[in-house]
């Protein structure tokens, strides 16, 4: 009888043991699941992980600057085409007295236009890549047209002014395609002449330009490079 009451406490400590043993390395496991569980509960979400990286100012001017030379390349193919200027689908010219209301004086003037139009490339492309943003942000989220002011305001005027000698020569080309009175006719007013169409190509320039704009900010098909992607990929 006592060899049987002994070998019961033996067998009640070995099952007491094991189970303590088994109660240690669950709970173990617990607190490791626990552990780990509050780690991926508070490590952020990729989502917000992007939200949280910051555009640097470079970033955002190389951004603008881009949005700015990818219209600026589209106004000059879509003006300096042949009919960019005046077709029905062209850009309008606003009216010249000196034309005295002469249709093909105004069809000279839409031709000297878009052959302007047609070399300005490196006119806009240096104003624009000598622009000086001091507040990028600002601009970033500004209007859908914020950009394109901020480079009519601030180098608006020497777009134009570049654009008079190039206007110009243009005039006097087309001037010299066409019967020899015109000329002489034409040239008294063509300072006057001048002025007007490098106004008014600068103001079609700037058109398409924020056309261009707008769509790069509200479209994502619209953003033909890295740093449009980069900058108006979180932007929006």
């Amino acid at each position: 009888m006592g060899e049987e009451v002994r070998s019961g406490m033996r067998r009640f400590a070995i099952g007491l043991l094991a189970s303590s043993l088994l109660t240690l390395f669950t709970g173990a496991q617990t607190s490791s699941l626990g552990a780990r569980m509050e780690r991926v509960l508070a490590a952020p979400s990729p989502e917000s992980t992007s939200r949280a990286r910051r555009l640097s100012s470079d970033d955002v001017v190389d951004g603008l600057k881009s949005m700015l030379t990818d219209g600026a390349s589209i106004a000059v193919i879509k003006l300096g085409a042949r009919h960019g200027f005046g077709a029905p689908d062209g850009y309008r010219l606003p009216p010249l007295a000196a034309t005295g209301g002469d249709t093909h004086a105004y069809e000279r003037l839409c031709r000297a236009a878009a052959s302007t139009a047609s070399q300005a490339g490196p006119i806009l492309r240096e104003a624009i890549n000598d622009l000086h943003f001091p507040a990028p942000e600002a601009v970033l989220n500004g209007s859908p047209t914020a950009a394109t002011q901020f480079l009519r305001d601030h180098a608006g005027e020497h777009i134009r002014a570049e654009l008079v000698p190039v206007v110009s020569r243009s005039y006097r080309a087309t001037l010299a395609s066409l019967d020899d009175e015109t000329p002489v006719i034409a040239l008294h007013a063509e300072s006057r002449i001048a002025d007007h169409l490098a106004q008014a190509t600068t103001e079609a320039f700037l058109h398409v330009i924020a056309e261009q704009e707008t769509l790069i900010r509200n479209s994502t098909a619209a953003r033909s490079t890295p740093q449009l992607i980069n900058v108006f990929g979180r932007a929006v």
